[in-house]
């Protein structure tokens, strides 16, 4: 096969045209509707990541840790809550405060603090 033959290449080229979702995100435990949220340039990254700190049992909460040992990984749940859409001559950096005044506002909303859910009530500063 030639290195120009299209079918060595075809796997890869998916991923050259491949743009990130960017926006906020939530872990929601169904036993108790607590809540974990956060907003990301990479959402399935950031999901994927949190997850795996969670199975291998490293995760920095120590509650979250306790209740996905507890209820298991199926009593977990991820949604995408808002998607911030890509604009032409947008930088990273502006991209990343939007996210950031986005996830203000889901927090505000859904006041996932204390018994409602794994962020700190400090975290409402």
């Amino acid at each position: 096969m030639k290195t120009t033959d299209p079918v060595l290449f075809a796997p890869t080229r998916p991923y050259k045209n491949f743009e990130p979702v960017m926006g906020v995100w939530s872990l929601r435990n169904t036993v108790n509707g607590k809540r974990l949220i956060g907003a990301s340039l990479h959402t399935a990254a950031a999901i994927n990541k949190l997850v795996f700190t969670l199975r291998l049992g490293n995760h920095r909460d120590r509650i979250l840790q306790q209740e996905w040992r507890e209820h298991g990984e199926a009593a977990f749940v991820t949604e995408v809550l808002h998607v911030l859409d890509r604009h032409e001559g947008r930088s990273e950096d502006d991209d990343a405060r939007e996210l950031k005044d986005l996830e203000r506002l889901w927090l505000d909303e859904l006041q996932p603090y204390g018994d409602a859910g794994y962020h700190p009530s400090t975290s409402r500063a």
